[in-house]
């Protein structure tokens, strides 16, 4: 009884010695570097440089030797805290992902760049004169970097800066010490990048990110300190900072705020770019007159950070402030130095804490443009007593989204009498009140974004507005439109997309000066024969469950640009409506998604054609008609069942762009289109590597000589296929070259002629690409292997060193064969004694591992043992403390080692099978060598 309760109070100590275990066992945890050829060591790193990274070596217990390792052979280091470090590679790959790294605008963590070319994710915690201190992002635990070894920092938030201008120019000359060729570094950048609008570093060489949305955009701006400044632009950095200003002037300062200005305030134009599958997008911001931007040697931008605004200190002149980004700087209400500011025309205030409108606001008398998003506003219900203000604020524009506890909103917002825009999308709003005293009669408010709300129907408000003309009522509860929302007679673009609704009126046909209609995604099953009455629509957006359309549909002559998009409703089209081919105006035609399984060959009607999507329409042939639309620029069939295509594609002489990706295409179809279009861009799957490819369009200088070439390939010509598949070889068509190389190679009557043997030894060198020096991917190239699972998965892919090996095998019938012959006997030779290596290192670093688990299963076993003699001397001296810990250290020590054993015994049957492996890939090497 006594023994089993000591037991039992055995196992409930076993949680927390296992605890106590696991803290000790990653206190002895060791760094582990990665080299680039596959191998890994263990050790503990003693210091990095150019030169390279001295470590010790944890294989041997006792030998405690400093060995260095050359970075440009690290792939990574992973440290015992948690940071994770990577190199840079000497391959054309790693200095595209370091690029990448280093560029792009929106990083998951602070970036760290060393002196000695590795760079690593971390939080940054502090920054001094000497230290950069920092967290890893899988560690809490801080560690710090010496200043002097850090060659760039690439901050992820602005917010993630605590340091002075004096820190970060130190920073900044350490990037221009480094070698920039090496470092793949923009030749203008400082080495110091915020992301989202602060940037600092040396008076001559400044680095700013501004536009985080276009990382490639860098530019070199110098500072000069002026007093008073007089600025155009001013960003409020959060309260953290400390406080300090910095100011840009000079024609890069000009295209810092024009780019500024166009990111955050501008709205771009409206573009058909060839191939959009949007080519209306609208931008998120409107548009705002470019005023005082001419001369660049007078635009200042300042960067003001600290709690105060503009203090004396600071010597800005709030007179001058035209534009001001408060966006996300923890306010919950409007600075008093805002209203210092009676020139300001551009205020952000989003992703603030407001809960309700700053009426404040309606004071500053040239206020045009309002940024209240993201700020948890609860209402929107103004005051009567505002209306005298209201009447003389100048405001144009308001965005008051994404507020999740505003639901209520009234008319007197929309009687400001300059306003033309008011976006209120992603809100709870289930109603707009109208208030007695509010005049809409003059209202200038032409655009409204209601979507993403709780609107059951059209707001009344709509029909009092007498310049409306584009309403945005998606994703809202709209069941039905009523008479009384067709009376606003100026609508042109209407959206009504992802509402439950069920039906059009017959009174749409009021709404005659309407251009743009999006009904995606509702219930409607049919289109009222008034449709057809609208004689200005030009764009419609349709959901998939119409299954009827009127006769007048096709006296829509004025359109251009009509969709239908896949629905959520029950009823489907059973096919492509026959309606639509009397569109004949149409430009633009985009069935994606829709099961419509074949064309009709009326669709050959659509003579002024130039855009057609059908993506996943479960197509399986295409109409020769199809073929004969005269301006079609772009066609995308992706992702159907298309196998051959129609011989006539040659009559589209304005195509640019044709997608058949996701579908097995025969290549000889494949080739075929090539050749009858070659100013062509193609888009297709590949079956022979696996992967996508784009053939771009034959540059126009190398037409003749490539149609010659495709003569002489119909006369029979093997050389003719020969040369053709060098062309595309050439140009880094390595898709086309395969096909046309393998017209030669599998031809039976060739077999074993030097003429089909040098064309599969092309082949065979196109996969050949271990250093990714071609530009494409595919799991078909040659490729090291990481361990050998790796090696069982993927050996047969390896199709240059079977191809090597297949031709070694051929019976050669000229001396051109006999040539191919040996060198890809010598091919298959070297390649078989590469694999041979990188398998031998596999089999080191399994010995090493067998090692290092069967010295640590010795410890578990002493630990188990020491634990068994514990819990005796426990049970004898009646010490519930003795039993329960020994119990839990023997249970542990027990199960640890016999897991660690049970490792090492797979990792020495693996090895078995590597040693089988590796002899046979060495006989083979020596059997390949030509006699």
């Amino acid at each position: 009884m006594e023994r089993n309760f000591y037991l039992s109070s055995a196992r409930k100590s076993i949680f927390v010695l296992t605890f106590l275990l696991i803290k000790v066992g990653s206190s002895l945890a060791q760094d582990t570097i990665y080299k680039v050829d596959g191998d890994s060591i263990e050790g503990t790193i003693k210091s990095a440089s150019k030169a390279g990274v001295i470590y010790t070596s944890q294989t041997q217990a006792k030998d405690s030797t400093n060995r260095t390792i050359a970075s440009k052979d690290i792939r990574k280091i992973m440290y015992a805290h948690g940071r994770i470090e990577y190199f840079q590679s000497a391959t054309a790959a790693s200095d595209s992902t370091r690029r990448t790294s280093l560029q792009r605008s929106v990083p998951r963590y602070d970036v760290i760049h060393t002196t000695y070319g590795s760079h690593f994710e971390a939080l940054i915690h502090k920054v001094d004169d000497q230290t950069i201190t920092y967290s890893c992002p899988a560690n809490k635990e801080l560690t710090t970097i010496k200043l002097a070894d850090v060659s760039a920092v690439h901050f992820k938030r602005a917010d993630s800066l605590r340091s002075t201008l004096g820190t970060l120019t130190t920073i900044a000359k350490n990037s221009l010490k480094r070698d920039t060729t090496q470092a793949r570094l923009p030749a203008t950048t400082s080495g110091v990048l915020i992301e989202k609008g602060i940037a600092d570093g040396d008076s001559t060489n400044l680095a700013a990110d501004i536009t985080p949305s276009d990382s490639a955009q860098w530019t070199k701006i110098e500072v000069e300190n002026v007093e008073p400044i007089k600025v155009k632009l001013a960003l409020l950095a959060p309260a953290s900072h400390k406080a300090n200003l910095v100011a840009f002037k000079g024609s890069a300062a000009s295209s810092l705020a024009a780019k500024t200005e166009d990111k955050k305030y501008s709205q771009p134009s409206p573009a058909l770019r060839s191939g959009s599958r949007n080519p209306d997008a609208e931008g998120s911001s409107p548009s705002i007159p470019r005023t005082g931007y001419a001369d660049p040697d007078s635009v200042y931008v300042a960067v003001i950070r600290g709690p105060h605004l503009f203090s004396s200190q600071q010597k800005v002149d709030p007179q001058t402030v035209e534009l001001l980004n408060l966006h996300n700087s923890g306010l919950d209400a409007l600075p008093a130095s805002v209203k210092a500011m009676p020139k300001l025309k551009a205020i952000n205030l989003s992703n603030n804490h407001f809960k309700a409108f700053p009426t404040e606001l309606f004071d500053l008398p040239n206020l045009e443009y309002v940024w209240l998003d993201n700020v948890g506003l609860q209402s929107l219900i103004l005051s009567p007593d505002l209306i005298t203000k209201l009447l003389k604020s100048r405001i144009a524009f308001i965005s008051v989204c994404n507020n999740t506890k505003l639901s209520k909103v009234n008319s007197l917002i929309f009687t400001l009498p300059e306003l033309q825009e008011i976006r209120l999308k992603d809100n709870k709003i289930s109603q707009i009140s109208l208030t007695k005293k509010a005049d809409l009669s003059k209202s200038k408010i032409h655009k409204i974004d209601l979507s993403g709300n709780k609107l059951t129907a059209a707001p009344v408000l709509l029909t009092k507005l007498p310049t409306l003309r584009d309403i945005n009522l998606s994703n809202n509860t709209i069941v039905t439109l009523d008479d009384k929302f067709m009376e606003t007679k100026t609508l042109r673009k209407v959206s009504i997309a992802s509402n439950p609704l069920a039906g059009l009126p017959a009174s749409i046909v009021k709404l005659k000066d309407l251009n743009e209609l999006d009904l995606a995604n509702t219930m409607l099953i049919g289109l009222p024969d008034s449709i057809g009455t609208l004689n200005n629509l030009t764009k419609l957006t349709l959901p998939s469950s119409v299954l009827y359309f009127p006769k007048s549909f096709s006296k829509l002559k004025k359109l251009t640009d009509l969709t239908l998009k896949p629905s959520l409703s029950n009823s489907k089209l059973a096919g492509f409506p026959t309606e639509i081919t009397q569109c004949t105006r149409l430009k633009r035609l985009d069935v994606s998604g829709i099961s419509i399984s074949a064309f009709p060959k009326e669709i050959g009607n659509l003579q002024r054609l130039e855009y057609l999507y059908a993506q996943r329409c479960e197509l399986n042939s295409l109409p020769e008609e199809l073929f004969k639309l005269p301006r079609l620029k772009v066609l995308d069939v992706s992702r159907n069942y298309l196998k051959v295509l129609p011989a006539n594609f040659g009559d589209l002489k304005s195509l640019r762009e044709i997608s058949l990706e996701a579908q097995p295409i025969e290549s000889n179809s494949l080739l075929a289109l090539r050749r009858g279009l070659p100013r062509t861009a193609i888009r297709y799957l590949d079956a022979d590597f696996g992967a996508h490819f784009e053939s771009a369009a034959i540059p126009e200088s190398l037409i003749p000589g490539f149609q010659k070439l495709y003569a002489a390939c119909d006369a029979g010509e093997p050389n003719a296929f020969f040369e053709l598949g060098n062309f595309f070889a050439t140009n880094r068509d390595y898709g086309y070259a395969v096909k046309a190389y393998k017209v030669v190679a599998e031809n039976a009557s060739l077999q074993g002629t030097g003429k089909a043997m040098l064309c599969q030894m092309s082949i065979a060198n196109i996969y050949d690409d271990i250093n990714n020096v071609k530009p494409y991917s595919s799991p078909y190239k040659r490729k090291l292997y990481i361990d050998y699972d790796d090696y069982l998965k993927n050996s047969s892919n390896n199709r240059a060193f079977l191809s090597y090996l297949q031709i070694s095998r051929i019976r050669a019938l000229d001396e051109v064969g006999k040539e191919v012959r040996k060198q890809a006997m010598l091919k298959a030779s070297v390649i078989s004694n590469e694999i041979a290596e990188n398998l031998e290192k596999i089999y080191e670093a399994n010995n090493e591992e067998i090692e290092r688990l069967i010295s640590t299963a010795g410890g578990m076993k002493n630990l188990s043992a020491t634990g068994e003699k514990v819990m005796s001397d426990g049970l004898i001296s009646n010490s519930q403390a003795g039993v329960a810990i020994g119990g839990a250290a023997n249970l542990i020590g027990a199960l640890s080692a016999s897991s660690k054993d049970n490792k090492a015994e797979r990792y020495k049957a693996m090895n078995l099978r590597l040693q089988s492996e590796i002899i046979n890939l060495k006989q083979q090497a020596h059997d390949l060598l030509p006699k």
